[in-house]
């Protein structure tokens, strides 16, 4: 399966903004975050295990409801929630095309995927059959690692085909930059050239 890694070497990127405090973090972690499609959804199943643990992957991020698994991969759903499959697994969904219902929530789960990189782990963060949700968490994920919200979206515009939406963006917006509000209007923002057609 399509894994797109997650680049977090943010002190050799000289474009790199400061934060407020002036300084600029580091945030390189231990372990690599990549992003991907749901697993068995355009191959077997087990074909897809094996590639992940080829990977190193020993964890899996799933933004997408279970209705939404059932149909890409009923066998993957069944499998997301038994005690054989070989990989911890942390279920946040989000609707296709949208944005987080609870941001505080949404944010903990950044909160919880940075720390885990930096212990070395490497984890899988999927949506649908593109990227969108999966670029917002990865996104939320580098801002927790120190990067600030405008750097850490200009970022994601090399992870490949992707889209945020204005209600995603402001879903950042809310957390990570100051003075932002659920009654703020945000412009949708393109994160690189949406290829598919598939729901993020």
């Amino acid at each position: 399966m399509e894994l797109i890694r997650v680049p977090f070497d943010l002190e050799k990127n000289s474009q790199e903004a400061t934060n407020p405090s002036g300084t600029v973090h580091p945030c390189s972690p231990a372990g690599t975050l990549f992003l991907g499609r749901v697993p068995g959804a355009l191959e077997p199943l087990a074909l897809s295990v094996t590639e992940l643990l080829a990977a190193g992957i020993t964890e899996i991020v799933c933004l997408a409801h279970g209705a939404e698994l059932r149909v890409l991969s009923a066998e993957y759903a069944v499998a997301l929630g038994s005690k054989q499959f070989p990989f911890e697994t942390t279920h946040f969904p989000i609707d296709r095309n949208g944005a987080p219902r609870d941001v505080a929530a949404f944010g903990a789960v950044a909160v919880s995927v940075a720390t885990n990189l930096r212990e070395g782990r490497n984890i899988l963060v999927h949506g649908g059959l593109s990227f969108g949700r999966s670029t917002m968490l990865s996104a939320a994920v580098c801002c927790v690692l120190g990067s600030s919200l405008e750097c850490a979206l200009a970022r994601s515009m090399a992870l490949g085909p992707a889209e945020l939406n204005g209600a995603q963006h402001l879903a950042l917006r809310r957390l990570y930059a100051p003075g932002v509000t659920a009654s703020d209007s945000i412009q949708p923002l393109s994160i690189g050239v949406a290829t598919s057609a598939a729901a993020a």
